[in-house]
């Protein structure tokens, strides 16, 4: 945090209390006095009284649920109390130790995403809950003096409310100026690690140094700035990305990996934000412990959107390179994984011109056998399920119970998809 600059409070607020204050009877002042002396000892409960009007009145103040931010609220505004205290006492607010607590805690709201008309709310309720405990004093009460003057006090406390939220909002602009070029720092040491293949010592102490993946969004036609940082806040808001960046036509996010958020998480994470948008789709990386490894997950994950597009007849639009990679690596010499797929399945050839041959294969590796499952994927009966079956037995002499052989057939059969097709990668 930058140093706290020394207070000073604006002139025009500060200059009409000196002056209203001096135009307070003697009796009215040492009313004030009494006051301050009568409240004191409870300050604690005063503040207690402001953050229950905050959390009553204001949205974002009612949906704070953490203990020790509501603690760092009710400390704020019993230093709010404090100040209050002394200008009864001395008619000045300018108390530079606790202007500068004050300062302090619109920072901490700033850093904390607090909304700037909201905790502006804040202060002007705390203000309205004092005058309050203020007028409902026995020494108000009892002093005809105050009573008289009630018109100059009044303008007296609102030219105070004026001067607090004016050192407030400056505190809070200046902070969130600071955390907006640190987060765009940040964002951009992403952007260089990944397109530069820059070594450690540019990501020194950031995310990308902890366990991390690279998740991409891609949308399928172009989008705004605008729109593409807003599913970059998305991807912050729901999958937990630390460090994101924005492309032509996607959002790259770098999303720590903790004993709490898993990979599988994560891709439930990502299939929900596709599923609000059908023009979306998603590609997970390897686990990156750097820099480097960060531009390598990168790769992956747009690896695995390119070939999972091409490779996968579902509707799936998630796709993870782990389950990828082979079908990636392979593809890279197409001529090698053409004859790798036609040699895995050569044993299928007398029934290679059934349309329904490589569906049902895939459909029964998939299942593990299970017929209903394939039916259901199929969109067909279970008895055609058991009769293709049969005829794939009878025809290919192949052991499809066989375990040591269901990966490379599944393999092999995605591999025929693809390279089949005009959508090869």
């Amino acid at each position: 945090m930058s140093a706290v600059p020394s207070y000073s409070a604006p002139e025009p607020a500060l200059g009409r209390m000196i002056d209203t204050y001096a135009t307070l009877s003697p009796a009215a002042r040492r009313a004030l006095v009494a006051i301050a002396d009568h409240l004191e000892p409870s300050s604690d409960e005063i503040a207690d009284v402001m953050v229950i009007s905050y959390v009553r009145e204001i949205p974002q103040y009612a949906t704070i649920t953490d203990e020790g931010m509501l603690a760092d609220v009710h400390s704020v505004s019993s230093v709010l109390v404090r100040c209050w205290l002394r200008m009864l006492r001395s008619g000045s607010p300018a108390d530079p130790d606790l202007m500068a607590l004050i300062q302090d805690g619109a920072r901490r709201r700033a850093a904390q995403g607090m909304d700037l008309s909201a905790l502006l709310r804040a202060y002007r309720l705390g203000v309205r809950s004092m005058w309050t405990q203020m007028t409902e004093s026995p020494d108000w009460r009892a002093s005809s003096s105050l009573r008289k003057s009630a018109d100059r006090v009044t303008a007296w406390v609102l030219d105070y409310s004026d001067l607090l939220c004016t050192q407030v909002e400056s505190c809070y602009l200046e902070e969130s100026h600071r955390v907006a070029q640190q987060r765009e720092y940040r964002r951009s040491a992403l952007l260089n690690a990944i397109l530069t293949n820059t070594g450690d010592s540019e990501t020194r102490n950031s995310e990308l140094c902890r366990p991390h993946v690279l998740a991409v969004l891609e949308v399928a036609n172009d989008r705004s700035l605008c729109q593409l940082e807003s599913l970059g806040h998305t991807m912050e808001r729901s999958a937990g990305a630390t460090l994101w960046t924005v492309r032509h036509t996607s959002v790259v996010a770098a999303v720590p990996m903790t004993s709490v958020v898993h990979r599988s998480t994560l891709r439930q994470q990502l299939e929900h934000i596709v599923s609000q948008d059908d023009s979306l789709a998603a590609g997970l990386g390897g686990s990156a412990r750097s820099g480097r490894d960060s531009r390598s997950s990168y790769v992956e994950a747009t690896d695995a959107i390119r070939v999972g597009r091409a490779a996968d007849n579902t509707s799936r639009r998630v796709y993870d390179y782990l389950e990828l990679a082979p079908l990636i690596e392979l593809l890279r010499h197409p001529e090698r994984a053409r004859r790798f797929a036609s040699a895995v399945l050569e044993p299928f050839g007398p029934i290679s011109h059934r349309s329904w041959m490589l569906p049902t294969l895939e459909a029964y590796l998939v299942h593990s056998g299970r017929q209903r499952d394939m039916a259901e994927t199929l969109s067909v009966h279970v008895s055609t399920v058991k009769y293709r079956l049969s005829e794939m037995r009878a025809s290919c002499h192949v052991q499809l119970e066989d375990g040591r052989q269901s990966g490379n057939l599944l393999l092999a059969i995605r591999l025929q998809q693809v390279l089949n097709t005009d959508n090869s990668p």
